[in-house]
């Protein structure tokens, strides 16, 4: 084989070649200061509608501002984080919150005794309760934090005569869908409400149909694939030789203990909580923030785990969502640095004659 048949066998498909989305957003940044080199500022005139900053329709005008410098490129990523520091902190508070959940176990069991409940022989029954059961898991807590439960729903696909493909479907569909179509989810939706200035889970009730119809599309298309499977164990889009994954334990030795259900009635009553104040006085994300601290800690204390353990695993999830909340702050840079007027930074360029002038 040459040199170059061996190059184009191992190159990666284009998708897996995509730059890091912090390469992403820099290059969108630098877009961003050339168009203010050629779109003229402009500006709406705001009023305050329920205590937010809203667009006054048909006030749009230009306004004489020079564009920024490109030092300003770098500026904006600083800038950009203190205007998202609330967004940053719930995602490094939601982070922990999880974690501390995932480490009582609860969720795995819930799900795990679900499977073994139900058993063998009601197989699209069983499609459409998981489906549903992880869509709830993406609507409510996300999609990262959900990734160690992936091999119960591969194991249960396997259990019910079809393949791996099946609980992939199921796993990161049901919790794709629900994470992207939540209608409370303060990654998604709360993030993009503060961002827009819109009242926290606005829209909410067209999402909730939007995300049931699709997890019910997922529901339907899989129990297809496995009436397919069942029929023919050759209509599988696998290869024959895949491996088959493995669980943290036998599907037998799933069940809820008393502490499973103190965890997750927990959670139940914490989420509540925070749909009743933001529905009925208004909280934001601040208000969600300290929700999820209490949680974390009830959580813990309810598992019975120590504050040493607790304080252990909440820092551990904020670590592991540390890249998604820098990278917050850095799509944040691009509202910032369309605004920014001329510092002192262009003296600098003159360097060393106005080395004085360079400081802000």
């Amino acid at each position: 084989m040459t040199a170059h048949a061996t190059t184009t066998a191992t190159r990666k498909p284009w998708y897996q070649r995509i730059p890091h989305p912090a390469i992403l957003i820099f290059c969108l940044l630098c877009v961003v200061w050339a168009l203010t080199l050629i779109i003229p500022a402009g500006s709406y005139e705001r009023h305050e509608v329920n205590g937010r900053s809203a667009v006054i329709p048909s006030t749009f005008h230009f306004i004489d501002q020079a564009a920024p410098s490109v030092l300003e490129i770098f500026h904006a990523i600083p800038l950009g984080m203190i205007g998202a520091a609330s967004i940053i902190f719930i995602v490094f508070i939601g982070g922990g919150l999880f974690r501390v959940m995932e480490a009582t176990g609860a969720l795995e069991n819930l799900v795990g005794t679900l499977v073994k409940k139900l058993g063998h022989e009601r197989p699209a029954l069983l499609i459409w309760l998981m489906t549903f059961v992880f869509g709830v898991l993406g609507i409510a807590v996300g999609y990262e934090n959900n990734i160690a439960l992936i091999p119960i729903a591969v194991l249960l696909g396997l259990a019910m005569g079809g393949d791996r493909l099946v609980g992939t479907a199921i796993a990161l569909g049901g919790v794709g869908i629900g994470f992207a179509t939540s209608p409370i989810n303060v990654y998604t939706v709360g993030v993009s409400d503060q961002i827009a200035q819109l009242p926290m889970f606005s829209g909410a009730g067209l999402r909730s149909v939007l995300c049931l119809g699709a997890l019910a599309l997922l529901a339907h298309h899989t129990s297809r694939y496995m009436k397919r499977l069942r029929a023919d164990a050759k209509a599988s889009l696998l290869e024959p030789d895949e491996q088959d994954a493995a669980l943290n334990k036998p599907l037998h030795d799933y069940h809820l203990s008393g502490s499973d259900l103190r965890v997750i009635g927990t959670f139940v009553v914490g989420l509540g909580i925070m749909l009743y104040g933001v529905f009925a006085h208004g909280w934001y994300i601040n208000e969600i923030s300290g929700v999820f601290v209490a949680m974390s800690i009830a959580i813990g204390l309810v598992a019975k785990l120590s504050p040493a353990k607790i304080n252990q695993y909440f820092f551990e999830g904020a670590a592991s969502v540390a890249t998604g909340a820098l990278l917050v702050g850095l799509a944040r840079a691009l509202q910032v640095l369309p605004n920014r007027a001329p510092s002192a930074i262009p003296s600098c360029m003159a360097w060393p004659n106005h080395w004085p002038a360079c400081r802000y």
